[in-house]
C-alpha cells in the first residue's frame, strides 16, 4: 500500500508541476488531475477473491460505501474534462459532500453496489 500512496502522490506533485509550466509555455494546453474514487473493476474483483473468505466482509463493507461502478463514473468524469476550459482543474468524484449523502443515505436504505458480481456483504 506505501508504494501506490506514494505513487498517486508522487503522480499529484508532477501534475501541479506540469500546469505550472503549462500555465508559463503552453497555456492552450490544459492540465489538470482526475480523482475517479473508488471504482469496481476486474482487477479489484480478482483481488477481492484472493481474499480468505472469512476475511471478505471486512473487504466488501467499506467497498459497498465508498466503491462506484465504472459506468456511472465516467460519463461524469468525462463530461467534466470536455467542459474545463481551466488550467489545473480537479475533477474528483467522491467528495466529502458525496460521502455525506451515502452516508445520511445509508441510514434510510441499504446501499448494494456488489450483489451484480455475485458479493454481498
Amino acid at each position: 500500500m506505501s508504494v501506490y500512496s506514494t505513487t498517486k502522490r508522487a503522480l499529484r506533485y508532477f501534475a501541479n508541476a506540469m500546469v505550472k509550466e503549462a500555465k508559463e509555455r503552453s497555456p492552450q494546453v490544459l492540465i489538470g488531475t482526475i480523482s475517479p474514487g473508488v471504482n469496481v473493476t476486474e482487477g479489484m474483483l480478482r483481488e477481492i477473491a484472493a481474499v480468505p473468505a472469512a476475511d471478505r466482509a471486512k473487504v466488501l463493507k467499506p467497498l459497498n460505501f465508498i466503491g462506484e461502478h465504472v459506468e456511472t463514473t465516467t460519463p461524469w468524469i468525462v463530461a467534466r474534462m470536455l467542459a474545463d476550459t481551466k488550467q489545473g482543474s480537479d475533477i474528483t468524484w467522491l467528495t466529502t459532500g458525496r460521502l455525506l449523502r451515502r452516508g445520511v443515505g445509508m441510514l434510510f436504505g441499504k446501499r448494494d453496489i456488489l450483489s451484480r458480481y455475485g458479493l454481498t456483504v
